[in-house]
Order: structure tokens, then C-alpha cells, then sequence
């Protein structure tokens, strides 16, 4: 490689970890950064490399309580990066399916039935199943009936109003 190449890919590396460290630090710009990284002209298995560890730091800021970061901003983000990108970079199961789990033990934690929903539908639809816990179907059908039981609360509610 010549020295060129090797000064390439130093920025390269440096880019990327500065990246890191600013989601890291709890710096909503990560996310800006992120999507340069991604539109770069960056060869395709390393953006998918720094996919994996941008979403997994992602994930982990999740479910950090410590976290300053705006959660939800993350949790859309990180649904529509992975629904966005999730045949192209051909992301290993498991790494999906705990991804998957996170934004819908978040969005369940939250209250956002929809939003769960939304991300169960899409790892079924993928194909993927959950054999370590309750199948992704079976918590698809306990958020459709929290959300019908709700639904029915608030006419019940407006009935009385």
C-alpha cells in the first residue's frame, strides 16, 4: 500500500472513531456523522463494519438509563437505518434480532405500541424468528390486544365524557 493509501485510510480510521465518540459522549451530531460515513464513497464492507458498532453503541444507549441522548430520536433512527439498509448489508440474525429487541423493549417500555408493533411486523415479515424467548409472533399478538384493550379504554372514556 503506498503512503498515500496509508494516509486514506488513517482518516478513514480516525473518522470513524471520532464518530464512535461522539455517540459515545451522548453528541446527537453522531447521527449527522454517521450518514456522511454512510454516503461517503467508504468501501461497502467497511460501512457495513461501522454499522454494526455504530448500531450496537446505539443500542446500548438505549438501554443505558444514564444516557442523555433524546431516546426516541435514537430508537427511530436506529429503526430506519436498519429497515433502510437491512437486505443490502445482509445483517446476521442474531445481530438483527437483538437489535429488534432493544427498539421494541424500548418502544414497549415507552408505551408506544405502534411503534413496537411496527418493528415486530417488520422482523416477521423478514422472516426472522426468536427462539430464545417469546416468539416475535406471540409479542405481536400481546401489543395488537394492549392496543385494542387501550383503544377500547379511550372510547370508553369519551363515551363518558
Amino acid at each position: 500500500m503506498t503512503n498515500g493509501g496509508n494516509k486514506l485510510q488513517m482518516e478513514k480510521q480516525k473518522f470513524k472513531e471520532k464518530v464512535l465518540k461522539a455517540l459515545q459522549d451522548d453528541d446527537i451530531s453522531a447521527l449527522r456523522l454517521f450518514d456522511k460515513f454512510q454516503a461517503s464513497d467508504t468501501d461497502f464492507y467497511e460501512k457495513i463494519e461501522m454499522s454494526h458498532e455504530f448500531i450496537d453503541l446505539l443500542s446500548f444507549k438505549l438501554r443505558e438509563s444514564k444516557s442523555q441522548m433524546n431516546k426516541e430520536i435514537l430508537a427511530a433512527y436506529s429503526f430506519r437505518f436498519l429497515k433502510k439498509t437491512f437486505k443490502d448489508f445482509d445483517y446476521n440474525k442474531k445481530f438483527i434480532t437483538s437489535q429488534f429487541k432493544t427498539l421494541v423493549t424500548y418502544y414497549k417500555n415507552q408505551k408506544d405500541l405502534d411503534s413496537a408493533i411496527d418493528a415486530l411486523e417488520f422482523l416477521i415479515m423478514q422472516g426472522i424468528a426468536d427462539s430464545s424467548s417469546n416468539e416475535f409472533h406471540i409479542q405481536l399478538d400481546d401489543m395488537y390486544r394492549l392496543r385494542l384493550k387501550r383503544q377500547k379504554k379511550e372510547i370508553r372514556k369519551s363515551n363518558l365524557d
